[in-house]
This record gives structure tokens, C-alpha cells and sequence, in this order.
């Protein structure tokens, strides 16, 4: 996961822009691949994490759409059960069994 998420002082901020941290980049980056993924020519899989009531910013949607160009499986998932979903989808196995 990307720490792009919540609250931190000036400072921290500052230091983590010099690392490299990047406005809107997705919060997940799934870099194993699954056989389906390969077939399709997937390099990895990028997820924007939303609430379910949530909105994609414009700067967000320009990062999925960059890495969708560059052969990447681009997703927003509202809601950490629909992440589960896609992440079946794309064979990744059963993850809802191991949810509590």
C-alpha cells in the first residue's frame, strides 16, 4: 500500500514528497501476477481504494490512466469487499473465506 492516506504534520509531508510520494498515485500496487494476468499482457495491478460513497479526483485518474498505458490493470474499488471481488476475479484465489 501507498502512504498517500491521512493526516500528518508539514514536515512529514515535506520529507515524504523528497522520497517521492506522488499526488493521487493508487493506494495499491499488486506486482504478482496471476495466469489470467499474463495472458492478458499485465505488468501488475493498480487499485484506487475508495468508500463506497466516495469520489476518484481527477489527479487519481490520471495516474490509473497512465499505467493503464503502460500495461497495467487499472481498477477503483469502493469498499474492501469489492476489492476482494475483483481480486477473485482476476484469480487470485478465495479471499473473503480468510475475512473475518
Amino acid at each position: 500500500a501507498m502512504p498517500n492516506e491521512g493526516k500528518r504534520s508539514i514536515v512529514a509531508g515535506a520529507r515524504m514528497k523528497r522520497e517521492g510520494l506522488q499526488t493521487g498515485f493508487p493506494d495499491l500496487l499488486v506486482l504478482s501476477l496471476t495466469p489470467e494476468l499474463i495472458k492478458q499482457g499485465y505488468r501488475g495491478v493498480a487499485i484506487e481504494m475508495k468508500a463506497v460513497n466516495g469520489r476518484v479526483r481527477p489527479e487519481q485518474l490520471e495516474w490509473l490512466n497512465i499505467l493503464e498505458s503502460i500495461g497495467w490493470s487499472t481498477h477503483v474499488c469502493k469498499g474492501c469487499h469489492e476489492a476482494v471481488r475483483l481480486m477473485e476475479s482476476l484469480g487470485y484465489g478465495k479471499l473473503e473465506e480468510k475475512m473475518p
